[in-house]
């Protein structure tokens, strides 16, 4: 599942990152060539959002570069990054509701992948344990080298 969440999440940030660089530049040409006070501050509004996409794209990256080795971390993360573009929404950028619920999702798989390390933990564990009661077994069933054997 953390595996999962890592190469989705890289493939998937690269996509807003790109679609919130488009939100930026076309918010800022609506700006710069908007003909009246509304659809300049619309275009404003778009920009801003795009930027906020920006930095989810970024706390993407980043939530998938930690949900290997510490999926609580990488969970949060994705909440964050689910804030961040549930605002780009209400800004203008329609698409930032889609990717806040992508988010929540990432977030949910990082929840569960955190069950799951703890599972394989815990195999681990219980394997080592059993491969150390198996050597002190056979290290006592083996007769001591130098010393006579056992009278019969």
């Amino acid at each position: 599942m953390r595996l999962a969440t890592l190469i989705i999440s890289l493939i998937l940030s690269f996509a807003v990152f790109l679609q919130s660089c488009a939100a930026t530049i076309g918010g800022s040409l609506g700006e710069e060539f908007g003909e009246g006070k509304a659809e300049i501050t619309e275009a404003q509004d778009l920009g801003a959002a795009g930027g906020m996409g920006i930095f989810a794209a970024f706390l993407w990256l980043v939530g998938a570069g930690l949900v290997l080795a510490r999926p609580k971390a990488s969970m949060w993360i994705y909440g964050v990054a689910a804030l961040f573009l549930l605002l780009a929404g209400t800004a203008g950028y329609g698409d930032g509701y889609i990717w806040a619920v992508v988010s929540v999702v990432f977030s949910a798989m990082s929840w569960r992948g955190m069950k799951e390390r703890a599972a394989k933990e815990e195999r681990d564990r219980a394997r080592y344990q059993a491969d150390i009661a198996m050597a002190a077994q056979a290290m006592q069933q083996q007769p001591q080298q130098g010393s006579p054997p056992a009278a019969q």
